[in-house]
């Protein structure tokens, strides 16, 4: 499988991360700000009342901001895990071939 196309699921990984990641609160005076995302926090919640919403109404963008970079760099996180399995699992591959 090529670099690009991992690089690709680790983006959609990043994306599935808002679903199964806890997420955290800063709580202002005004507002309260719940962030989504793991490894990286790409994805805020703006809420004046208080409440958490549904996970699915954060992709309709109402009172969403999404941070590109962020999640880029959420996504490039992900990369590197599977880029070291990769590379391990290629080695032992090779040593096991010349064993044999």
């Amino acid at each position: 499988m090529s670099l690009g196309r991992i690089y690709l699921i680790c983006l959609g990984l990043a994306l599935l991360s808002v679903f199964i990641a806890p997420p955290s609160r800063y709580v202002t005076e005004h507002m309260t700000t719940i962030s989504y995302g793991f490894p990286v926090q790409f994805m805020d919640y703006h809420s004046f009342e208080g409440e958490e919403p549904a996970r699915w109404e954060l992709f309709t963008f109402h009172r969403t901001s999404f941070q590109l970079v962020e999640w880029l760099l959420s996504g490039a996180g992900y990369f590197l895990v599977f880029a070291i399995i990769k590379l391990f699992r290629d080695k032992f591959r090779k040593d096991r071939e010349e064993t044999v």
